[in-house]
Order: structure tokens, then C-alpha cells, then sequence
């Protein structure tokens, strides 16, 4: 437990310093940091790649050498834990993996709407730029964001409505 604390404060302390977030440094894995995390993957090379080899190796995936560089072993590893837990396995450590190397699961999701603001509201922004409707990764639910939203729903044949409820959050996440 102390190590998964620790790993996870490192985590933390490199997704303020890289994205400056501004997340809470307590080496607890919960919604903020689920919500902050960026993928890492073959060819990064970094502190976070440094805690993920290490997380991997404690829980049974060995990516021959904790070295900061995410290569072909830690790609392996990651592969093989991803498998393991029933994810899809793309090498491509996501904040889902990073949540099964820490024993968490995918938080329950808020149903969003114009005017909200807060770490899950980047979240949110930041699934619809990499599903193709981009907008600015505030953290402010605004006008530019419920467009990017209807957006998203009328692409995905969903109720055009501008809210993120539980069916939109299924299929954006």
C-alpha cells in the first residue's frame, strides 16, 4: 500500500508539473487523477514512464528494467496486463490501465451540462477533441463545449440535447 501511495503521488506530482492541472498530490488514485491522467506510450520517455514500468512490475508484469523509456518490454508488459484485465490490449498505457495498475475501476460520471466547471468538465473536453470535436480544455462547460457536445451527439445518432448523461458518457469514454 505504501508503495501504490507513493507511485501514485509521483503520478500526481508529474501530470501538475507537465499538464498543471493542479491536482491534489495526496497518493490517492480517485476521480481527479482518473480524470487528469494523458496516455503514455512506445517512444516517451519520462518520470511518469518511470512509475508506470515500476507499477507494472508490482503487479506481475515485468518490463525488464525500470529505465524512464517506454519501449518494446514495457510495451510488452503493458499488452500483457491490459489482456490480463480485460482491456482492450493496445500498448497504449490509458488512464484505464493506469486505473487497473492501481486497483481502481472508472468512476461514476456526473451528468454535465452548460455552466458546469471542475476537473471532470476538462475531462470531458479533452474525450470530445480526441473523438474530433475539438474545444478548449478549460474546465468550463461553455457554449463552445455544449456545441462540441451536440456535435458528438448527432454524429453518434444520440438525443441531441447539449447533456452529458450516462448514455453519452458511455459512448465518448
Amino acid at each position: 500500500d505504501l508503495t501504490k501511495s507513493a507511485a501514485a503521488k509521483m503520478h500526481q506530482k508529474y501530470i501538475n508539473s507537465t499538464y498543471g492541472d493542479g491536482i491534489a498530490e495526496d497518493g490517492e488514485w480517485g476521480k481527479e487523477t482518473y480524470y487528469a491522467t494523458q496516455n503514455i506510450q512506445q517512444g516517451d520517455a519520462n518520470d511518469d514512464v518511470t512509475v508506470l514500468q515500476g507499477m507494472l512490475y508490482c503487479n506481475g508484469q515485468d518490463p525488464n528494467g525500470i529505465d524512464g523509456e517506454f519501449g518494446k518490454n514495457t510495451m510488452a508488459a503493458v499488452c500483457k496486463l491490459q489482456a490480463a484485465a480485460g482491456l482492450n490490449p493496445t500498448g497504449i498505457a490509458d488512464r484505464y490501465t493506469w486505473a487497473k495498475l492501481f486497483g481502481a475501476g472508472k468512476p461514476m460520471h456526473t451528468t454535465m451540462k452548460k455552466g458546469m466547471s471542475g476537473a471532470e468538465v476538462k475531462y470531458l473536453q479533452r474525450r470530445l477533441t480526441d473523438a474530433g470535436f475539438p474545444t478548449a480544455t478549460s474546465g468550463t462547460f461553455d457554449d463552445e463545449t455544449e456545441l462540441a457536445v451536440k456535435s458528438f451527439q448527432k454524429e453518434k445518432g444520440l438525443k441531441v440535447d447539449g447533456v452529458v448523461g450516462p448514455i453519452t458518457w458511455d459512448v465518448i469514454d
